[in-house]
């Protein structure tokens, strides 16, 4: 088995590049210039100044050109289990294109985006959040097809004598309902077979197939236009009981409202322009199922505090977040939490006893001391804990969680102990505090979206990173 690519696989990846552009109108290939400075971003339609092909009607965008680079691409991850076909591997390495559909019978298959030549790139984002999926079994996540209702995946348990492999489809929706639960047999249930390798699919859409898909100007911007702006304030209050509205029609409403902002959101920034976007590109999960939410409680012995129950039922199953995404319910479970890094002993009495906390917690650590700061570090100071999202920030992770058992229930908590600020409280203002959160986050975003694409060439990636913290409010804590 050989994973190398040669020269030839580099000629014939440009060849079919050139021959894929070259039937594709220019309105294909409009994108929004960005400087190269920034951390190796690469959503789609961000186009560096050496992309750049000729300027549009729209000041505020630029037509774009894919591009050869004869440096190597370094890769910030290994390559799990059998690695990736040798054709795919040399467009990563050396193609810079910003957006890539391939129209394969009745897939429309997205590549990943390579505009910087940087490790931070598209096909890193299915490295963090699909890692467990390849490492278990050997279905490596390459690309996504254009509703991001499936990913596409190289089968590496069947890997010929050239480096190739099938090609398959998997639904989102099944492996959110596995979890990080991934088993081999379990995900072939789900498979669908897709082609024989990468290489047919890129040959024969770009080489032999007339009918590529010339389809409407695939990165234009609407404008955020009206907001609808809810007033939570008799919604939130410290006493649980307050503010739980049993109606279903109530209920409906909150629901229906914070969809249509995610996708004001998605078509306010078709680039994905905040830091963080890329990873979840403005997407709820597929809703979880009754079922699946009462199998967790009974297998967990937990109840999951019915908002945010219903939130995960009505709205999805994590999603859009913060940095990168909501997990799922199943993140919830002992062993990803320990799977996450932070935790590492497996605490299998998770939510056997509740949260322990009622305000501002944290201890001193000896320096050097690494049995004080194993037992600092214990996960038995979050149980009862469901696993919200994370906050990205350098080496440092903070992660908000929400507990399900005790006086604390259904509130919002941080534990910061990577960084020795101990475990305090986020939002505690009853039931509706994570939903509150959320969507007047989403609120704080479309106010100032559209000023982000204001000369956005000239705007520097710290800019970017601010304006999202500030909507997401990670650096406050009550």
């Amino acid at each position: 088995m050989s994973e190398r690519y040669s020269q030839s696989d580099i000629d014939l990846v440009g060849k079919c590049l050139d021959s894929y552009f070259q039937n594709m109108p220019a309105t294909y290939r409009i994108g929004y210039p960005i400087p190269m400075v920034d951390k190796g971003r690469a959503s789609h339609f961000l186009v560096p100044p050496d992309m750049v092909d000729g300027q549009t009607s729209d000041p505020q965008t630029v037509i774009w050109k894919h591009r050869f680079d004869s440096r190597k691409r370094i890769f910030a991850l290994a390559i799990p289990c059998g690695g990736i076909p040798p054709l795919l591997r040399a467009y990563l390495h050396h193609w810079r294109v910003c957006y890539c559909c391939l129209s394969w019978q009745h897939w429309q298959i997205l590549l990943p985006p390579t505009p910087t030549h940087r490790f931070n790139f598209g096909f890193y984002r299915y490295f963090l959040q699909w890692a467990e999926l390849s490492n278990r079994t050997n279905f490596v996540v390459f690309a996504e097809t254009q509703d991001r209702q499936h990913l596409i995946c190289a089968d590496r348990e069947a890997v010929d004598t050239e480096g190739d492999s099938p090609i398959v489809a998997i639904p989102i929706i099944n492996l959110v309902a596995m979890g990080m639960n991934f088993q081999r047999e379990l995900v072939e249930s789900v498979v669908i077979p897709v082609a024989s390798s990468f290489r047919e699919i890129l040959v024969s859409c770009c080489l032999h197939n007339s009918t590529i898909s010339h389809q409407h100007r695939p990165s234009v911007r609407l404008p955020v236009g009206k907001i609808v702006i809810f007033n939570w304030d008799h919604w939130l209050s410290n006493a649980p009981e307050i503010g739980m509205d049993k109606s279903h029609a109530v209920h409906e409403v909150h629901w229906k409202r914070i969809l249509k902002k995610v996708l004001q959101l998605r078509a306010a920034d078709p680039v994905c322009l905040l830091p963080g976007s890329e990873y979840h590109q403005y997407q709820m999960n597929p809703p979880c199922s009754k079922e699946q939410m009462q199998r967790f409680e009974e297998r967990e012995n937990c109840i999951v505090p019915e908002i945010m129950a219903l939130f995960m039922m009505n709205v999805g199953d994590g999603g859009i977040g913060p940095h990168r995404w909501l997990y799922p319910l199943e993140t919830s479970t002992p062993d990803a939490f320990a799977g996450t890094d932070q935790w590492e002993v497996l605490d299998d009495d998770h939510f056997l006893t509740s949260f322990p906390h009622i305000q501002h917690w944290n201890q001193e650590v000896p320096a050097g001391d690494e049995d004080a700061f194993q037992n600092y570090m214990h996960p038995r100071e979050i149980r009862s804990t469901l696993l919200v999202t994370h906050f990205f920030e350098n080496s440092s992770h903070r992660t908000l969680l929400m507990p399900t058992k005790g006086p604390e229930r259904g509130n919002l908590w941080v534990d910061d102990r990577t960084d020795r600020r101990g475990i305090y409280p986020f939002l505690r203002k009853g039931p509706w505090s994570f939903v509150s959160w959320f969507e007047q986050s989403l609120d704080k975003m479309l106010f100032r979206i559209d000023q982000q694409y204001e000369d956005i060439s000239r705007r520097s990636f710290s800019e970017y990173l601010q304006f999202r913290d500030e909507a997401w409010a990670i650096n406050h804590a009550e």
